[in-house]
This record gives structure tokens, sequence and C-alpha cells, in this order.
């Protein structure tokens, strides 16, 4: 994706883009974000950094507190629904996309650095908000079950030596 493109994108998008890389940085060892490292801008190219959230903050296209909210907050609360979610049995565990939807349209948002200037958002703000309707940790999963992907049937004995495991050793010296 080119500087160019970036700058075109709609503020949501940016949105996911620093969130995405809000949960990626602690595993990021060889690069430093999206666009993995620094150019310097040769030969007629754009010079930017290697991270999307660090070109998003240095060109503007959001204010520097919300970018600061997404890449603390935000990823945390992510984190916490994560872990929520999976203590849910399968059938009622509710989907990353629904988290997403609901930080898309502002329901999970950044607070105002000026609330004094929007005074019909105090209206708002003060409604009780629950978008995602999750029980707390403590209702753990009753019981965790681990599916058996072995390739191995009961009765059929193979030497897996394919991707599958499945087919059939050719024969040595001792067969």
């Amino acid at each position: 994706m080119q500087c160019n493109e970036v700058r075109a994108l709609p503020a949501w998008c940016l949105r996911l883009i620093i969130l995405m890389e809000a949960r990626a940085k602690p595993r990021l060892k060889s690069c430093e974000g999206l666009w993995r490292s620094t150019t310097k801008g040769l030969r007629g190219r754009e010079a930017r950094p290697g991270s999307m959230t660090r070109f998003i903050r240095d060109e503007g296209l959001l204010p520097a507190h919300e970018i600061d909210w997404i890449a603390g907050e935000a990823n945390a609360d992510l984190a916490a629904f994560l872990s929520r979610a999976a203590a849910l049995p399968l059938e009622r565990r509710p989907t990353m996309r629904s988290w997403i939807n609901g930080f898309i349209a502002h329901e999970v948002r950044a607070p105002d650095p000026h609330p004094e200037k929007q005074e019909d958002r105090r209206q708002y703000d003060a409604e009780p908000r629950q978008p995602f309707p999750i029980p707390p940790p403590s209702q753990a999963r009753a019981h965790k079950t681990n599916p058996d992907f072995s390739a191995r049937r009961s009765g059929q004995e193979w030497r897996g030596r394919g991707v599958s495991g499945c087919e059939e050793a050719p024969p040595t010296h001792g067969d």
C-alpha cells in the first residue's frame, strides 16, 4: 500500500490499521510495522516510516489522542473481549466481528479530550451502553474437549511419511 492510498482511506480503516499494528507490536522482532522498515524516499519514491501508525500520526490523519487510545485501551479491550469469549461454549461465543463492528460504530470509543466543546454528546454518553453482552471470565467452560486429529485409525498400522500421515510406508529390510 502506498502513502497516497493510506491518505485516501476513510477514518474507520485507519483505526483498524492502528489496532492491527498495536496487536502485532509485541511479536514484531525484525520489522517496525505493516510497512516493515523505514524508507528514505530514494529514486522518486516518498519517504515513509515502517509503521503505518507512525505515518498516520505524522500526517495528522487521525488525532493523536485517538491513536494513543486505540493502541492502548482499545487494544486491551479487544484482548479482554477475546479472553471472555473463549470462556463461552462455541454456540454462544460472540464473534470477533461483533467487537470490530462496535469499534467501527464507535461503541468502543476514545474519550474526548475537549468534552466542553460537545454539549449534545453528553446526553449520549450519559445513556448506559453495553455493546457486548459477555459474562465475566469467572464463568469458565464446564468441559474442554480436545479433538483427536491423529492420522491413525484403529486397527491400522501406518508409518506416516507424507503430509497427512496416512500414506503407507515402503517396506524396509526388516518387513
